[in-house]
């Protein structure tokens, strides 16, 4: 489970301040404010000058938001409402602006943000009776430096937007505290309020030609909110199940490099790798991992580098522990691609489709958990191994299937129980 308190800015147990919604406390306690996990709408703005709170001797090299860095907050922002029930609602910057404020200035930082920040008001019996929000509470601030102004997924740039907003709206770095994530867990990989990035997220690019080239080695930072940033901000503002409610399939490129994490709202969906050529681990259980593309060789973490760059480090992503579902998420199916794939399913009833290659597909504790294999029954041999195992030889490959109650043909299912796999 997820550890939200570690995210969290905690004034005393259970009494989480630092919330858009905090000014329904009034009435309530600290150690039981009122509004925690209701919904909250916030106005945003892009600074066209110095706020009236702010000095140039704080704010050094002052810039606004360019269009392209203010499309990429939008799109953040956007992210950030996806998982959970915040709004966000632009205005003009004129007069006190918004709730939120972006604008950039020179510093040795990628960045900060201030986190929402109230004053509040007491009677004799701990009771709240205002709140006061902070002027400059919520507000963002970048750097002016060049690497800020990359906002494709997976750049720094975009990581830092993430970050900010991050704070921007209640999450605190998840190292620092009285409650703070475990060291296996304080990476990228698990927040995008974490500064450590795990060790197989390393890239490297390189640019011109056999005769004379440049390479840059460079870090893959996730792309949406992680498993531990979503349990929190859900805690803040309770989740946002209008998210991909429909049927949804979840593809990427072949070979595509990601770090991500599944919210889905609900419906009957997919994990979709039915186009990778290299193996996959697909697990389904909700708060954990699987792996999309999985460059297990030397030569296939440097498939992407060209051939003539021999002497250009090989670059440490290898697909693993790239993708994740996040707490209460439902994904139903997972379809693998060309290599050796093991899919593991959930609770739920599971199709596990396996494609080419020898696949292992392990479906979960409950459900109804079946797999889809090529060709006609007759092409394919079921056998039952002691420990209750099935494997199935055919035009799919030699594929192991563990907890599976039933096996789709061309021309009709069978049902495995006991010794028996009879056509149906």
């Amino acid at each position: 489970m997820s550890n939200t308190a570690a995210l969290l800015q905690i004034a005393q147990p259970g009494g989480v301040t630092a919330r858009w919604n905090f000014t329904e406390a009034v009435g309530t306690t600290l150690s039981a404010p009122g509004g925690l996990g209701s919904p909250a709408t916030v106005t945003y703005s892009f600074m066209q000058a110095l706020p009236v709170y702010e000095t140039l001797a704080s704010h050094p090299g002052f810039l606004p938001f360019d269009a392209a860095l203010q499309a990429a907050a939008r799109t953040t922002l956007a992210a950030w409402s996806a998982v959970c029930n915040i709004s966000f609602v632009e205005v003009p910057d004129s007069g006190a602006g918004g709730v939120i404020r972006f604008g950039r200035n020179d510093m040795t930082l990628g960045g900060y943000a201030w986190m929402p920040g109230h004053g509040y008001s007491l009677n004799s019996q701990g009771i709240i009776t205002s709140v006061t929000p902070s002027a400059r509470a919520g507000d963002v601030w970048l750097s002016t430096m060049s690497v800020l102004d990359r906002q494709e997924p997976g750049s720094y740039g975009a990581y830092a937007m993430l970050h900010e907003i991050g704070h921007a709206i209640g999450l605190k770095h998840p190292f620092t505290g009285a409650v703070t994530l475990p060291a296996a867990e304080n990476s990228t990989a698990h927040s995008v309020m974490a500064y450590t990035v795990p060790p197989n997220m390393g890239v490297v690019t390189v640019t011109g030609s056999p005769d004379y080239y440049n390479w840059t080695s460079g870090t893959l930072y996730p792309s949406t909110p992680m498993v531990e940033d979503i349990a929190a901000v859900q805690r803040l503002y309770g989740a946002n199940l209008a998210t991909n409610a429909g049927d949804t399939a979840y593809r990427w490129a072949a070979g595509e490099r990601l770090l991500e994490t599944i919210w889905d709202g609900s419906g009957n969906d997919a994990i979709d790798a039915g186009n990778q050529l290299l193996a996959c681990v697909i697990d389904l259980t909700a708060g954990q991992a699987s792996s999309i593309g999985i460059r297990a060789t030397e030569a296939e973490r440097r498939a992407e580098l060209p051939a003539w760059a021999i002497d250009v480090p090989t670059p440490s992503y290898d697909g693993r522990n790239n993708l994740w579902i996040a707490e209460g998420v439902t994904i139903e199916n997972a379809v693998g691609g060309a290599g050796a794939d093991l899919l593991i399913g959930n609770d739920a009833s599971n199709m596990l489709i396996g494609g080419a290659g020898d696949d292992t597909m392990r479906g979960g504790e409950g459900g109804w958990d079946s797999t889809m294999l090529p060709g006609l029954r007759s092409q394919t041999s079921l056998v039952r191994q002691a420990s209750g195992d099935w494997v199935a030889t055919g035009p799919g490959g030699h594929d192991l299937l563990s907890q599976i109650e039933a096996v789709w043909f061309e021309d009709g299912s069978v049902l495995l129980q006991g010794t028996d796999a009879a056509l149906i």
